[in-house]
């Protein structure tokens, strides 16, 4: 331990921050096994102030998580709850998956743990949303099959655009479209 504080120390003094926002987490970790409760929480906050000031979402996730995990094991869920609650903001705002998956189901556990039940629920709907989606479905997501063969004709072999009215391509491609648009109202207008 002391010889990780000595590293902190040289490393700040070299400017190596994300050296320094490590060895402040290790040093909590290892304050926190020999039951430091209040140097552990120091570590920690620095590390957490070093993340926000560097805008590093993950180390700052990661260190909201060790803090909960450190609030909950000295016997205060509230606080506990609260660290795991910031952690899964950062966690969400970095596009970290799978910290956030990780923050979700501590925070419910925790809101469990305080009795507030209907926080819980709606902390395990949020986790499982975030459990279907993949990095990969955030910005479109796979056509259903129905679409796909409903459009391979328009994609491979009539494949004019609707705006052009020149060739017989886009008329047909035009005429394709306001037929689509009015199944699409008729079918709004009979639910």
């Amino acid at each position: 331990e002391v010889h990780l504080s000595r590293s902190v120390r040289v490393y700040r003094a070299a400017g190596e921050i994300g050296l320094v926002r490590r060895g402040l987490h290790n040093l909590a970790r290892l304050q926190m096994k020999r039951s430091a409760f209040f140097d552990a929480a120091q570590s920690l906050g620095t590390a957490l102030a070093l993340s926000s000031r560097y805008d590093d979402q993950e180390s700052a996730s990661i260190v909201l998580l060790t803090m909960a995990g450190l609030y909950d094991s000295h016997g205060n869920p509230s606080l506990a709850l609260q660290s795991a609650r910031r952690a899964i903001l950062r966690a969400d705002a970095g596009g970290l998956f799978r910290l956030a998956l990780e923050a979700r189901c501590l925070a419910a556990q925790l809101a469990t743990a305080i009795g507030n039940i209907a926080e819980a629920h709606a902390t395990i709907r949020a986790a499982r949303r975030g459990a279907s989606q993949s990095p990969d479905h955030l910005a479109t997501t796979p056509a259903e099959p129905r679409v796909v063969e409903a459009m391979r004709p328009w994609l491979s072999e009539r494949f004019g655009h609707p705006a052009s009215r020149s060739h017989r391509l886009g008329w047909d491609a035009e005429a394709a479209v306001e037929a689509a648009r009015i199944l699409q109202e008729l079918s709004s207008s009979s639910q």
